[in-house]
């Protein structure tokens, strides 16, 4: 077997006893088949999530959710674009704070 790859509910098994006696937070809905915003559980509401944080892996609302273009380079050319559409790059909150911070 190539890799140590785990997936699906095998991920859940393999948490430490210190994380298994946390509960987690609320990101999935009641049906647990749509994800919720993070950000939202955290002030006690629920909202769908619209996209993933590409830094932390946060599901975030529309509301929540801050949303750039970028330029798309490559390390073979450092600064050079080399495509000429833009790419989108999607984040939550806490990791766009953390980015403009200096």
């Amino acid at each position: 077997m190539r890799g140590s790859h785990v997936c699906g509910a095998a991920a859940g098994a393999l948490r430490s006893p210190r994380q298994a006696s946390r509960p987690a937070p609320a990101a999935l809905s009641a049906e647990g088949s749509q994800m919720n915003c993070y950000e939202c559980v955290q002030q006690g509401r629920a909202s769908q999530a619209v996209a993933v944080c590409r830094l932390c892996g946060a599901g975030v609302c529309a509301d929540h959710v801050h949303s750039e273009t970028i330029q798309v380079r490559e390390p073979a050319q450092p600064g050079k674009v080399i495509h000429d559409q833009p790419a989108r790059r999607l984040t939550c909150p806490v990791c766009r704070a953390a980015e403009e911070s200096h």
